[in-house]
């Protein structure tokens, strides 16, 4: 609608949309160093159906492109209002590639990720360190945990849900995290037990080591477990180097490997 006018509003951590004098909705936020979360929206019953909330998407992602920030779109106004409308998708961390969508993580999702962390087919061969996820409201509590920590990441850092394009299904989860105490960033993928043997592995992890090539990493890195043949399949792969054994990295015994962009040309 005609006759908005939005505006940020950090000391209460939210965009809002006025009307002649009179406050219409608003987005909220919270603001990382390099990204900006919108976690909820709200239109006030006497705007709604009039193009507030377009109107206030629309300005306040005008306004964080300005900023140079990335967009997490928690909130299912903004995230549906993205995809949408294309043109604001390069702000987001939603990566896709020929089968998958890799997007931001929500706290609905717990069911389909308990799926996957509640299984320990899966939870015996993570690193760092992971028990299985016993029931619904603690994933719920791990996914709003990796919410708040994902806001202080820089970017290229972050976790993903894993989506079948064709059905639209939650298969996996992938990361992209800084690793202490060296400055590099490390790779990592999770996948139901029911997805394995699809390619979804070496496919998400193409994907995600290309996007952040593109963000300036010059090298990512693997860790697998000696006994995780599996990994260490997929890890090859997708074209990355062995570099040897450590103990460097989660007080594991890990087999580490590594990426830079000249490999992907040789890739698979």
């Amino acid at each position: 609608m005609s006759g908005v006018t939005v505006t940020d509003n950090p000391r209460k951590n939210r965009y809002e949309a006025w009307v002649d004098g009179d406050l219409a909705g608003f987005a909220q936020y919270t603001r990382g160093q390099a990204r900006i979360t919108f976690t909820h929206t709200e239109v006030r019953p006497a705007y709604g159906g009039r193009g507030v909330g377009a109107a206030l998407a629309r300005a306040s992602l005008d306004e964080v492109r300005s900023q140079g920030l990335k967009v997490r779109a928690v909130c299912p106004f903004y995230s549906g209002w993205i995809a949408r409308h294309p043109e604001y998708r390069d702000l987001t961390h939603e990566l896709a590639s020929e089968r998958l969508v890799l997007r931001p993580w929500k706290v609905d999702d717990a069911a389909a990720a308990l799926g996957v962390y509640g299984t320990a087919e899966v939870a015996r061969w993570l690193s760092p360190a992971m028990d299985r996820v016993p029931d619904l409201a603690a994933m719920r509590a791990i996914l709003e945990r990796w919410h708040a920590e994902d806001g202080r990441l820089l970017v290229p850092g972050g976790r993903w849900a894993i989506e079948s394009l064709e059905t639209g299904e939650l298969v996996g989860g992938a990361t992209l995290l800084p690793l202490p105490p060296d400055e590099a960033y490390e790779m990592g993928w999770q996948l139901h037990p029911r997805e394995w043997g699809h390619g979804y592995a070496t496919e998400a992890g193409l994907t995600l080591a290309r996007w952040s090539f593109e963000q300036g990493l010059e090298e990512v890195i693997s860790l697998v477990r000696p006994a995780n043949r599996r990994a260490a399949a997929t890890v090859e792969w997708i074209g990355m180097e062995w570099v040897g054994e450590t103990d460097r990295y989660h007080r594991l015994l890990l087999q580490e490997y590594r990426l830079r962009p000249g490999d992907l040309q040789q890739s698979r």
